[in-house]
């Protein structure tokens, strides 16, 4: 393949089809962003989901968003019939609204599966890029592919989600550096105004805690948050952010800590919510996406990690997360999130091992620009 001329270049055609991960959502930003400052004069088109489109917000990189209806769906319990029927809806509703922008170049993003390759293709887009991995069988299709890199395929245990999108961008002679890998999210006035009123009858300053999670097995113990919570309310004001389904929870533990808890779980944006996390000093919670958005408006993160592998997870926004963990942590313990039989409804025993003096002195130490080292030296913080 010749080498592109960007002058030529007009639309690029970007296939994301992530169902409902906000934290592999933001993450298509630093690709976008790095696409646009090589190819300034194109007009970028995403496909996705509502949450995708919710968390990208109004970025001024992105030209037009096509939300793809039943994206979300296929993340649901289905007979395996319905699963290929709501997959066959999503590529024919990207493939006809793509087609219809004429683009010039387009990428195949993560998730993967075998048949979103052939998109770009049924798209008649000309410059083709994706990946290639045990199993793609359309990969042939692809004018441009690179080996996805992940403890699977190619064994590396430390290839951050932020990097991974990236690297298509090499195939095309774009050199990525570390800056690039950054995640930064754009706030509109809108946002910044509702996080206002929100506010606006609140002392701080504030610290943010996220207590809730899909499944027990990434959650530290409410208790042990509403313990954190009195502590810190000696001289700050605990947001508790989540979503909806995580109110009750947060409910119980504004009632035992008291009056300098607010319990803001329920239906905010992602703008919103990264509007407000902007305010904060700092925020605490779970291996979930909100920490994340945190990083995107350059908010430190205090992560607490129980199974998940911090080298591929970490919040890596302008400051990186410090991520707090069991010692005995080790690599395979990340094996039991993806082992269908384990239960996910039990407490991991390494976030049962974290506890709440260890998570004080450590938020304490990060406000107070205090070292941290007894802390990285017992492995209790994994360093980036």
């Amino acid at each position: 393949m010749k080498e592109i001329d960007k002058t030529k270049i007009k639309k690029i055609a970007v296939f994301n089809y992530i169902t409902t991960t906000l934290g592999d959502s933001l993450y298509i930003l630093p690709f976008i962003h790095k696409l646009k400052k090589e190819f300034p004069d194109a007009k970028i088109i995403v496909t996705g989901s509502k949450l995708t489109k919710d968390a990208l917000g109004e970025d001024p990189s992105i030209y037009k968003f096509i939300e793809i209806k039943d994206l979300e769906s296929f993340a649901g319990k289905f007979s395996r019939l319905k699963k290929i029927k709501i997959l066959f809806s999503i590529l024919k509703q990207s493939i006809s609204e793509v087609k219809k922008e004429k683009a010039d170049m387009g990428f195949v993003l993560l998730p993967n599966l075998p048949i979103y390759q052939i998109a770009p293709f049924l798209s008649k887009i000309p410059i083709k890029i994706g990946f290639s991995y045990p199993g793609s069988k359309f990969s042939f299709l692809l004018d441009k592919k690179t080996q996805f890199r992940n403890p699977a395929t190619t064994k590396e245990l430390d290839v951050h989600i932020c990097e991974t999108n990236l690297h298509l961008l090499e195939l095309i002679g774009i050199n990525v550096e570390e800056k690039d890998k950054i995640l930064k999210r754009y706030i509109s006035k809108e946002e910044k105004e509702n996080a206002k009123e929100l506010l606006k009858n609140l002392d701080g300053p504030f610290i943010a805690f996220q207590a809730g999670g899909r499944y027990k097995l990434k959650m530290w113990p409410p208790e042990r948050f509403t313990e954190l919570a009195k502590l810190l309310t000696k001289e700050y004001t605990i947001l508790l952010l989540g979503s909806k389904y995580e109110f009750e929870l947060c409910e119980r533990i504004k009632k035992e800590v008291g009056n300098k808890c607010i319990n803001l779980t329920n239906d905010l944006t992602v703008g919103t919510m990264a509007a407000i996390l902007e305010k904060c000093k700092l925020i605490i919670g779970n291996d979930s996406g909100i920490a994340h958005i945190a990083a995107s408006v350059g908010i430190q993160s205090v992560v607490l990690i129980g199974n998940s592998d911090p080298r591929q997870c970490y919040p890596f926004g302008e400051k990186r997360g410090i991520m707090i963990m069991s010692p005995k942590w080790n690599t395979d313990a990340s094996l039991k999130l993806f082992d269908k039989k384990a239960s996910k409804e039990e407490y991991s025993e390494y976030l049962l091992d974290i506890n709440v003096k260890d998570v004080f002195d450590i938020c304490d130490g990060i406000l107070k620009n205090k070292k941290l080292d007894k802390f990285i030296a017992n492995k209790k913080i994994y360093q980036i």
